[in-house]
Formats: structure tokens, C-alpha cells, sequence
């Protein structure tokens, strides 16, 4: 049995298309976090589930995919795939790097970059007030036991 932890994050900020980049939209990322505490300390992948709203792009598109915080490159990335307005699949994929000087200033903003196959479509910035957000993630924290498989 894997033993871990879950907790939910929202992130908002804009987005916009590369074929259009003077013309920002809103974007929101609305998530649950699971990561195991065996695949922390291997700096592997925990899990991604929620939504991902981007007027024009995605309308509270559920999404799956890959959350990495990895403590010794200083780096927190999110990856998934959700499907566009369109009905076609997309790949996010955001990252973020802390500074251990400067954690809570470094943490506040994910850049992303939505691809359509191997085409990049649009780009995203995100945030979470750290102060607000970091209360959200301790009100929403639990612990998490799975079943390994394999």
C-alpha cells in the first residue's frame, strides 16, 4: 500500500493564442494534487486531476495528467492533457522554479504553453497568492493510502 498526501490548488491568471498574442483571456486551473511519499523522495511523478478553464481554448475541461515537485532541481511542474472546445486533445504543459532565498516570491507564478500535437498554440501564466493559496492547500490536505499495482 502507497502512503501519501492530496490537496487541492486553484491557480488563475490569462492566456493567449500565439497566432494572437495581443488579446489576453483569463485562465483558470482548478486541481487535486496526489502524490505518493515513495515517488517524492525519487523525484517521480505524482498525479493531476480538475479542470481547466480558458474562454476560447477550454471550458471547464476535465484533465489528467502529472504533477512533479522535485526539491533538488528547485522545480514544480504540471503536465496534462485536456480537450479543447474544438473536441481535440491538448497538452499542457507549466512550470515554476523556486529559489529556497526567495520561496515564497519564486512560487507564486506557473508559465505554461498549450500544444496542439507538436504545434504550440497558446501560452499561460498562472498564479496562486502564495498567503491565500497556501492557506487553501492546508485547509484541503489529507493523507492518501493506495493500493500498488504491479
Amino acid at each position: 500500500m502507497g502512503v501519501g498526501f492530496r490537496f487541492r490548488q486553484t491557480l488563475r491568471g490569462t492566456h493567449h493564442r500565439v497566432v494572437d498574442p495581443g488579446v489576453e483571456r483569463p485562465a483558470t486551473l482548478d486541481v487535486e494534487i496526489e502524490l505518493p511519499l515513495a515517488r517524492l523522495v525519487r523525484r517521480d511523478l505524482g498525479r493531476l486531476r480538475g479542470t481547466f478553464d480558458a474562454p476560447g481554448l477550454a471550458e471547464d475541461a476535465p484533465l489528467d495528467g502529472a504533477f512533479l515537485l522535485d526539491l533538488l532541481d528547485g522545480k514544480i511542474t504540471y503536465d496534462f492533457h485536456f480537450a479543447a472546445i474544438d473536441g481535440r486533445e491538448r497538452r499542457f504543459h507549466g512550470e515554476t522554479e523556486f529559489e529556497l532565498r526567495h520561496p515564497i516570491r519564486t512560487l507564486e507564478d506557473v508559465v505554461g504553453r498549450v500544444w496542439d500535437d507538436e504545434r504550440e498554440e497558446a501560452r499561460v501564466l498562472l498564479s496562486v497568492p502564495v498567503v491565500d493559496g497556501t492557506w487553501r492547500l492546508l485547509r484541503t490536505l489529507q493523507a492518501s493510502f493506495s493500493r500498488r499495482v504491479g
